[in-house]
């Protein structure tokens, strides 16, 4: 009900299902960020990576010429997914369930310069 006791297959398996897709418009969450940003539309001249944030807001507020003393705000998360976490959960899925998965966010991947995972099994 709440969506709190869903395995990570059945939200692949959701977010793959071409019903979905045509019906129930993506969550902000897991909606491929070329469909949110248009980064073909608009032109950006910043693109951060929630990977290197701090770099990438030290270099905005430099950019901008912001004081000195103004700074981005740290997370208070303690833990990040790990690379080996994520690869657990992507064990547990078909190649095929993984393939789809990969393809639904292909571009995403395409346009920010990520690599394909090196624990994808994708045939």
């Amino acid at each position: 009900e709440k969506g709190d006791d869903v395995k990570f297959n059945e939200f692949v398996y959701y977010l793959v299902d071409p019903h979905t897709q045509r019906e129930e418009p993506f969550n902000e969450h897991w909606e491929r960020v070329h469909s949110l940003c248009h980064p073909c539309i608009i032109h950006y001249d910043v693109i951060g990576k929630y990977e290197t944030l701090a770099d990438d807001a030290r270099y905005v507020l430099q950019l901008i010429g912001a004081d000195k003393t103004v700074k981005f705000p740290t997370s208070s998360k303690s833990t990040r997914t790990t690379d080996d976490l994520t690869a657990e959960f992507f064990n547990n899925l078909s190649p095929f369930y993984q393939k789809k998965l990969y393809n639904l966010y292909r571009m995403d991947f395409l346009l920010f310069n990520y690599s394909m995972p090196s624990y994808l099994d994708i045939r």
